[in-house]
């Protein structure tokens, strides 16, 4: 079996699943991106990582394709367009 079509079949396992979120709280994005909730709390209180606040309690959730960008450009700040936030709307 060729890789892309492993890497497809577990993508579809995982949809499937129900395993893939798109959304991750603290908890999940620690797992993630195997770091401390602390250095994710310090990462937030700076505006230094991607993230939105939701609800009265202003719970803290991260969007998994906003953080693999945030991964994938080594922590730098990624600005975007309005059309760059209505194609990441529309994957969403």
């Amino acid at each position: 079996m060729d890789l892309f079509k492993e890497i497809n079949e577990k993508l579809e396992s995982l949809l499937e699943s129900g395993e893939y979120k798109t959304w991750l709280d603290v908890p999940d994005l620690q797992k993630y991106l195997n770091l401390s909730e602390s250095k994710i709390r310090h990462l937030v209180s700076e505006n230094a990582i991607p993230f939105r606040r939701i609800g009265p309690r202003g719970k803290i959730l991260f969007n998994r394709k906003m953080i693999d960008l945030f991964v994938l450009y080594n922590g730098e700040k990624i600005s975007f367009t309005k059309s760059d936030r209505k194609i990441l709307e529309i994957l969403n």
